[in-house]
């Protein structure tokens, strides 16, 4: 992936596409952005959180 300024980062997952749609790595987009991720058990307020009890992903707009 590549930003807007030219500055490269690497994804460790390769995208796909599927029926005509391409799928990524919604984690790795965003650390493009400086957001965060982890699990949400982990007791840190991060920007991706994955909750492993109902198989969900959140996304929050503001985290400090």
């Amino acid at each position: 992936m590549k930003d807007s300024d030219g500055k490269v980062y690497n994804s460790d997952v390769k995208p796909v596409i599927i029926n005509g749609r391409i799928h990524a790595s919604i984690s790795n987009i965003a650390k493009t952005f400086g957001a965060s991720h982890g699990d949400i058990k982990d007791g840190k307020n991060q920007t991706i959180e994955w909750d492993n009890t109902r198989k969900a992903v959140y996304v929050f707009k503001n985290v400090k």
